[in-house]
């Protein structure tokens, strides 16, 4: 019989191979079923549970912009075109057109902003989202912490104009001016760290779309180190009873 070793190389390669050569319909299957699960826990409408969910034929961008409120078979296959399109791409050569594949014009030394906007337009069911859903009926205006749905609909303009729009480079000078209302330290076009612009933007999404309208007083579990799994579910639960959003359902958990 072959040895462990050899055996563990096999299939090391077939794993490689399987990666490089994994048909198309197969990562359909894996990117729509993820989705579906993350949007199921957000609490949208979600699509039959079925696994063929596929993304044929695309549907074009001027019916999609056009309409008011899209639906979501519509919108995942607008959201992983561009992802699957860029999965295969040095495997079947340059397409005319790649969805959500779009340059993001330098304010100065800016690259920390454009970094992280390609970033969480490539986070799918926060895309999916945006994109999708009336996110609008989702903004709480009277929480103090965020921006009164300034921030977020700022966001969300953006992540339309990446997907829905024509431009093959977008310009996010509006974004960032709104961003700098509130967040000043993040003026001018100077470098800054892009982890700190994800953790203010995802804090500032969250609080503008927190489905607490009233947060409740909670009191910090401080451990003892003897119970830390309990601890942490205690803590956990407290956290959900003042924050509950598309960030929190998405990221965090």
């Amino acid at each position: 019989p072959p040895s462990s070793t050899t055996t563990q190389q096999k299939n090391s390669k077939q794993a490689v191979g399987d990666h490089v050569a994994i048909n198309e319909h197969y990562r359909n299957r894996i990117l729509s079923e993820s989705t579906v699960e993350s949007l199921r826990r957000i609490g949208g409408p979600s699509p039959p549970t079925t696994t063929n969910l596929l993304i044929s034929p695309t549907p074009s961008r001027d019916s999609l912009s056009r309409a008011e409120s899209s639906t979501y078979n519509a919108v995942h296959k607008l959201v992983t075109t561009g992802v699957l399109e860029r999965i295969s791409y040095e495997h079947s050569g340059p397409k005319s057109f790649h969805y959500g594949v779009v340059g993001v014009r330098n304010l100065g030394n800016t690259c920390f902003l454009n970094s992280s906007i390609q970033c969480l337009s490539n986070t799918i069911p926060l895309t999916d989202y945006f994109l999708g859903y009336d996110y609008k009926k989702e903004i709480n205006k009277n929480n103090v912490l965020g921006t009164s749905g300034e921030l977020v609909t700022s966001y969300a303009k953006l992540m339309k104009h990446v997907w829905l729009g024509n431009d093959s480079v977008i310009n996010p000078s509006k974004f960032k001016r709104k961003l700098e209302q509130f967040a000043p330290q993040f003026a001018g076009g100077h470098q800054q760290d892009a982890q700190e612009l994800l953790a203010y933007l995802l804090d500032g999404i969250h609080e503008d779309l927190n489905r607490v309208v009233h947060k409740p007083y909670v009191e910090d579990i401080e451990g003892d180190g003897t119970k830390d799994e309990a601890d942490a579910m205690v803590s956990w639960q407290r956290y959900l009873q003042r924050n509950k959003s598309v960030v929190v359902d998405v990221f965090q958990g």
